[in-house]
């Protein structure tokens, strides 16, 4: 009865966007691992395990799927971590053979260390732009953790933000690379942003993870990294999840909170080399999500810039935590008391009508608006 009995295999029992669920017998598989999968001629390309969801099965990532992918495949452990490949050119264009089993000096792993405590540096002087309403009200913080978030259409506004931190002459550690992952909208052939090496995978959920991980590799290598990112474009009420919507309602999503942190804590600066971060968070049809925003977790920016429909800085929801000097600072401290002024004469004019404004509260509305540079 039993005499053609073949014991099952470790194999692929589910093709999803981005991601498969396969059964492994009970040989437990780590989370982080680089799981082989066995193409019809024996060709093989790596899974990311990402979830162990029980009864033998586990969930792993892929990246840029082949046509021969399908249930039924075979896959095998590599008992290594998964990894990155080293980009040969400029750009890394995100392919079904950039996750690799990690191979000491051939590729860079996936899921980066964090630099012991005494490794870190925590300065984070201002990066000065040369436009001076936001080198004044929210400079940008080198070596931190800078969050654009952008109510325009289109990404002029943060690109004028970037080669601005680029050129500027003032930072205390010079950029050796410019790192950018374009968004969806962008062509991966033109850039804004010159002499920028790019991670090319348009509206791809782990291209973030991928550019991260070729930044820190580059930064343990002594460079110096301007980081510039679109982090996934948020519509309506999907403010929850970084993952583009699909139909396959059990793909794995993140917060953006949780992808913020992760950036955060990943993209660290070290004494002997420093990583400045440049995130735009692109708002479209938000029905009061901009608010939403401000009180969602959103890790620990360093500074946070809020930009107009129109493409304008907006002074009075910016803020940062970049570190001044006791000029810079004692200027600051200025301006945000002719902010406050202007915020409550603001007020008073939508009770009273600005008839009953006096002349100082006038003023410090008229220079707010000065304040309010066109960016695109």
């Amino acid at each position: 009865m039993f005499e053609n009995y073949e014991p099952l295999k470790p194999h692929i029992e589910h093709v999803g966007a981005g991601w498969i669920r396969v059964f492994v017998l009970d040989d437990l598989i780590e989370i982080g691992e680089a799981l082989a999968i066995i193409g019809p001629d024996n060709q093989r390309i790596f899974a990311e395990v990402r979830r162990h969801t029980g009864n033998r099965r586990i969930e792993a990532l892929i990246l840029a799927a082949p046509d021969w992918l399908k249930p039924g495949l075979l896959v095998e452990r590599t008992a290594k971590p998964i990894a990155v490949e080293f980009p040969t050119t400029s750009d890394l264009h995100i392919q079904s053979q950039t996750l690799q089993p990690y191979e000491a000096g051939q590729n860079t792993p996936l899921h980066t260390t964090r630099p012991s405590f005494a490794e870190l540096d925590g300065a984070r002087p201002s990066l000065a732009i040369d436009i001076a309403p936001i080198d004044l009200l929210a400079p940008l913080a080198e070596r931190g953790l800078n969050l654009v978030i952008d109510l325009s259409n289109n990404a002029t506004a943060f690109h004028t933000l970037a080669t601005r931190a680029q050129i500027t002459r003032q930072t205390a550690a010079k950029f050796d690379i410019v790192l950018n992952v374009p968004n969806a909208n962008d062509d991966p052939a033109e850039s804004s942003i010159p002499n920028a090496r790019r991670v090319l995978a348009k509206d791809h959920p782990q291209a973030l993870r991928i550019a991260a991980a070729w930044a820190v590799h580059m930064r343990n290598a002594g460079k110096n990294i301007l980081f510039i990112a679109d982090l996934p474009i948020l519509k309506g009420r999907d403010y929850d999840v970084t993952a583009p919507k699909t139909d396959d309602s059990s793909a794995p999503t993140s917060s953006f909170g949780e992808i913020i942190d992760l950036l955060g804590q990943t993209l660290t600066s070290t004494h002997t080399a420093a990583i400045t971060v440049l995130l735009r968070l692109h708002l479209v049809d938000t029905a009061g999500l901009e608010d939403i925003i401000e009180t969602m977790h959103l890790g620990d920016a360093d500074s946070q810039l809020f930009i107009t429909p129109d493409g304008c800085f907006e002074p009075r929801r910016s803020l940062s935590r970049a570190q001044l000097t006791s000029t810079q600072a004692s200027a600051q401290d200025n301006a945000l008391a002719v902010l406050t002024r202007a915020a409550a004469a603001q007020n008073r004019a939508d009770l009273f009508g600005e008839d009953e404004l006096d002349d100082n509260e006038k003023g410090a509305l008229r220079q707010v608006e000065t304040w309010e540079v066109h960016l695109a």
